[in-house]
């Protein structure tokens, strides 16, 4: 599906059960094959969904004020969509929204029985290539520290703090959360296999059932 003004394209796609999802700005595709999914003890998310349903697109005309401004009102329009799988008798929802200027998306995670579930990681991350260029700080405890810049490949294996720049070509990325839930950690970016991914600061978190994670925010 497009954002508002047909500028981003965003592609959801299954393969044996692993969900991915790529990012296309007009002619440039700025995250391949990103992966998807949040892993708890009732079911791992990442991989062997089958999907359940799939929602039309909605377009979502938010709005808001700022106390130092240059304009009364601004608008953030997006377009958003719904694709729900299942794994276990468990479920989790997918909530993307696709912007003018990025993109963002977060989980709706169910239990079968409506009982509590424990966070145990997440899968979720932006699939760039190993030379690509990223402006980061180590993570600490009380996110202090100086950012510098490196490659996604020397990133492999180490944590980051959000939010993080990355230069994919021409593109610039920049990554990190927001509308955090109180019941879980912050979350920090983990340098993977083959891109960024992010990952809770504290797992093995007990939440209820329903469960909605904060949104994880990608904008060019």
């Amino acid at each position: 599906f497009a954002s508002p003004d047909g500028s981003r394209i965003l592609i959801l796609s299954i393969e044996d059960g692993t969900p991915l999802y790529t990012l296309i700005d007009g002619s440039d595709t700025v995250i391949e094959n990103g992966s998807l999914g949040m892993v708890t003890d009732k079911a791992d998310f990442s991989n062997g969904l089958t999907v359940k349903e799939v929602s039309e697109t909605e377009y979502i005309e938010d709005t808001y004020t700022l106390t130092a401004h240059t304009k009364a009102r601004y608008d953030d329009p997006c377009s958003e969509r719904r694709f729900t799988f299942t794994k276990d008798g468990a479920e989790m929802t997918v909530i993307f929204r696709l912007y003018d200027d990025g993109m963002a998306l977060r989980y709706i995670l169910s239990s079968s029985d409506g009982t509590a579930l424990t966070i145990k990681d997440e899968a979720t991350s932006a699939h760039l290539p190993e030379n690509a260029t990223v402006w980061a700080m180590p993570y600490t405890a009380t996110l202090e520290g100086m950012y510098g810049k490196t490659t996604v490949g020397y990133l492999n294996g180490s944590s980051v703090a959000l939010p993080l720049l990355a230069q994919n070509g021409e593109k610039f990325l920049l990554m990190t959360e927001s509308g955090i839930n109180p019941a879980v950690s912050g979350t920090r970016a983990c340098g993977d296999a083959g891109g960024i991914r992010y990952t809770p600061v504290e797992k093995n978190t007990a939440v209820s059932s329903p469960f909605t994670s904060p949104w994880r925010v990608l904008v060019e």
